[in-house]
């Protein structure tokens, strides 16, 4: 070998630092599994499960004796439509057992000051009481005490996956790099989970946190894993876009409890778009319509209102907390402020085709968490992706060790260490040739990133159509360019790598969309706005055909 690799080696390697991997760590690691948590940032603290409002729906009864596990599995299943029914009749299952784990773990979540009963609170999504939400109103919560959980696990943080390395027998491990050190890792395992969230840092406007860039679904099809359904993203409607400058979500449960939006015209629009549920309605929905009353002029600042004059002041505070904390700590009354609201990418539905153990369709690879596909169907209900993880999580945790132990020694795979070992040996100031960004001009980050950004809003939005979206399609093959050519060195090229991945998401994420020729959903086409279960109740499959190049087909849902 030409450049130096520093090797380590484990039974089980999860790649991610969220609720998903570290459910699959604690798993894993009671098998009796040697296991390392490898995470870009920090375990527990990074990604997207660090900063959810941490709301966890379960058909527990506390709220409602009469819920159950098949109310919530048929509640789901009508939200989501397509979604692979084994997976969510598991994750209902499994669901209340889940959570009382993490209760026993140290999660505290709300309770009823009287009775000291969990309290659940409603949504449009559900047709029961059934989110209960962690005290802080903050996904470290829950992190925090599972990271506290997981003994004897080895924590790899500030490490970036780059590539899976392969054996004889499937997947090896990875190729990484030390983003301290900027030294060149080959982890070896003899089972690679993979839990690393979702896409949101593709858009422009994102609940997802700076390092949400879709890296292990770009390693899955790399690999040739399959992936399923990447054209369903899902919008939360009702972020805070007036007063605050960070990300401030107002809950759905307060439009059950009276809240209402109203456009620049003074009008509650909302039974326009769902005379049924109105306000309360599912989040394609409500992403949609307010997305359309902006389209069509009649926002207001980028926005809609929020009208609270028919829900008590009380209760929206309690539902949520972190807004009335936020204005009192101001000194900005709530009452008369005026409070707009916009959509923001959130949640992806598809991801890496997963079993009900969450292996993958390459040997010695499982994934857990929104990185996976299938248990959403085109539309996730509100507050079902943490129990999901934590289902799938532990019965990938579970299923890796027992792969592990069948499998016996990893091996180095020579091939991705040979891709990537020459891109970190180039010193400061070398150029490869034909620098796509001229001599001495480097890795512009910020306009890579907001061409990307720019074609995923135009072609991937809330709405599409077969012109954007064609045009997303050429616009995305331009940016699956190589980047790590222009890069003056390894830390030039550690920002070309997260390029890399959000390019080649996008392009499967654009691809799928305009091969899917229906509204369904949170997929939603202005030139197809009806939905067609004639031709397409199905799943779509993304992958690499044996020549290398992107395939789509759809597989009917029985």
């Amino acid at each position: 070998m030409s450049v130096g690799i520093r090797q380590l080696e484990t039974d089980v390697l999860i790649l991610g630092g969220g609720l998903a991997a570290l459910r699959a760590a604690i798993a894993a690691a009671s098998a009796g599994a040697r296991v390392a948590v490898m995470t870009k940032g920090t375990a527990g603290r990074a990604g997207s499960s660090a900063i959810t409002s941490a709301g966890f729906s379960v058909a527990i009864g506390q709220a409602d004796p009469a819920d159950s596990p098949q109310s919530h599995f048929a509640d789901t299943i009508r939200g989501g439509g397509v979604n692979r029914r084994r997976l969510v009749e598991i994750f209902c299952e499994e669901a209340p057992a889940r959570f009382w784990e993490m209760v026993s773990w140290g999660v505290q979540f709300e309770r009823d000051a009287g009775t000291g009963r969990i309290l659940q609170h409603p949504s449009g999504d559900h047709s029961h009481p059934r989110t209960a939400v962690c005290v802080q109103h903050k996904g470290i919560g829950m992190t925090l005490p599972l990271r506290a959980a997981a003994a004897g696990v080895e924590f790899l943080d500030r490490i970036i996956a780059l590539d899976l390395m392969h054996d004889e027998n499937g997947v090896s491990g990875v190729v990484a790099l030390d983003q301290q050190t900027l030294e060149l890792l080959a982890v070896r395992a003899r089972a690679t989970i993979l839990a690393t969230g979702g896409i949101g840092q593709l858009y422009p406007v994102t609940s997802n946190p700076n390092d949400v860039t879709g890296d292990g679904l770009a390693l899955a099809y790399r690999a040739g894993a399959r992936l399923v359904d990447m054209e369903f993203m899902q919008f939360y409607p009702w972020r805070l876009i007036s007063y605050v400058t960070g990300r401030m979500p107002v809950q759905p449960s307060s439009f059950v409890a009276g809240a209402v939006l109203r456009n620049a015209a003074g009008e509650r629009f909302m039974p326009r778009y769902d005379p049924e549920r109105g306000d309360a309605t599912t989040r394609d929905i409500a992403a949609r319509a307010i997305y359309t009353e902006i389209l069509e002029g009649r926002g207001v600042q980028g926005g809609v209102r929020l009208d609270l004059s028919q829900a008590p002041l009380e209760e929206f505070i309690r539902l949520n907390p972190r807004v009335g904390r936020y204005f009192s700590d101001h000194g900005l009354d709530l009452a008369t402020a005026e409070l707009i609201l916009a959509p923001e990418a959130h949640f992806l539905m598809g991801g890496v085709v997963i079993d009900e153990n969450g292996r993958t369709s390459l040997p010695g690879l499982l994934a857990a968490g929104e990185v996976s596909g299938g248990s959403d169907g085109g539309n996730r209900l509100d507050s079902n992706a943490i129990p999901a993880g934590q289902v799938f999580g532990r019965r990938a945790g579970l299923a890796a060790a027992a792969d592990a132990e069948a499998r016996g020694g990893a091996g180095l795979g020579q091939e991705a260490v040979s891709r990537w070992a020459p891109r970190f040996s180039r010193r400061v100031g070398q150029r490869a040739p034909g620098s796509p960004n001229g001599a001495g001009g480097g890795i512009d980050r910020k306009d890579i990133k907001r061409r990307i950004n720019d074609l995923m809003l135009r072609a991937a939005g809330i709405r599409r159509d077969g012109a954007r979206l064609a045009e997303g399609v050429r616009g995305a093959a331009i940016l699956e360019a190589d980047y790590l050519a222009s890069a003056d060195g390894p830390r030039d090229a550690l920002a070309a790598i997260e390029l890399e991945n959000m390019a080649l998401v996008a392009s499967i994420v654009v691809r799928a969309a305009e091969f899917r020729t229906e509204s369904r959903a949170a997929h939603y086409r202005d030139d197809y706005p009806v939905r067609d279960d004639a031709h397409w109740f199905a799943n779509v499959y993304a992958y690499r055909d044996t020549d290398g190049q992107m395939a789509l087909t759809k597989e009917r849902i029985d």
